[in-house]
Order: structure tokens, then sequence, then C-alpha cells
């Protein structure tokens, strides 16, 4: 026997607010497979407030065995405009305003993991082996003096190695 669900969902709102999302489950009597993605757009309220954001994330497992094992992967890509903090007067003349027009964040990044797991006996077994790659990037300008802007720029990498035995 086979079971497969699929599904699609697009939505369009206020700030011309976009989104679409898909997915897919489908398992066999050995192999189960399922992938979900996503992508958001949006202008946001404020003028310069925007976001675009895309995921992708997805299983892979095997079913039947006496050892499970299951693949885990998924990745990201944001970009969000930094529209800035207003005075109550600005906010009361130009409630839409921006402060800094050139302000950004951005954040991208992938993950994966290998989870399997089984018995001994009585006790069961877990190990989870991982790897998780993200990097995040911001321009935050100097609207004062000019001279004074900040750029940052951050990475990381992590692997991560997780053994688990649980005992009657």
């Amino acid at each position: 026997p086979q079971a497969y669900i699929a599904g699609v969902r697009a939505r369009y709102g206020s700030f011309a607010d976009k989104e679409l999302r898909a997915g897919l489950t489908a398992a066999g009597e050995t192999l189960g497979l399922s992938l979900h993605a996503s992508h958001q757009d949006t202008d946001g309220y404020r003028d310069h407030s925007g976001r675009q954001q895309t995921n992708l994330e997805g299983s892979l497992n095997l079913l039947s065995s006496p050892v499970g094992v299951e693949l885990k992967f998924g990745a990201e890509d944001q970009h969000q405009d930094l529209a800035g903090a207003r005075s109550a007067a600005q906010l009361l003349t130009d409630p839409r305003g921006t402060s800094t027009p050139q302000d950004y964040a951005t954040r991208e990044g992938w993950h994966t993991s290998l989870l399997t797991h089984g018995n001994l006996g009585d006790a069961e077994w877990n190990v989870d082996f991982g790897y998780n790659h993200t990097r995040r990037t911001a321009l935050l300008k100097d609207y004062f003096f000019g001279i004074f802007n900040t750029y940052l720029d951050t990475g990381s990498d992590v692997a991560s190695f997780s053994p688990r035995l649980k005992l009657p």
C-alpha cells in the first residue's frame, strides 16, 4: 500500500503580501518522503519594511527495518528591509515613513541531520548526526554623520553528534 498527500496554497493580501506554499508526503511499505516549500514576499505597512523569505524542509524515512533511519534537510533565505524607529511626531505626520531607507538584514542557511534508532534487548537507542550552516548580514547606515556605517556579516557552522540510550 502507498499513500500520497499533496497540497498547494496561494495567498495575496494587503501591502502586496504574496505567499505560495506547496507540500508532498508520500509513504510506501519501506520508504517515506516529506517535502514542503514556501515563499513569501511583502511590501510591509511602512516604507522600506518589505520582506522576502523562502523555506524548504524535507525528510526521507526508512520505514520497515529493525533500525530506523531518517534523513532530514532544509534551507532558508530571508531579506528584511529595516524601516527604523520613528518619533511620536513623525508617526503622527507620516505613520508609514522610514527613518532608515537603506538598512537591511539577511539570513540564509541550511541544515541536515541523520537520525537512527533501534532496540538492544529492552533498551532503546538513538543516535543523531547533524550539521547546520547559518550566515547573517545587516547594513545599518549612519544617517547623522554619514561615516559610521555598520555592516555585520556573521556565520556559524555547527556539527553535532548526540547518542542516547534509554534503559527500562
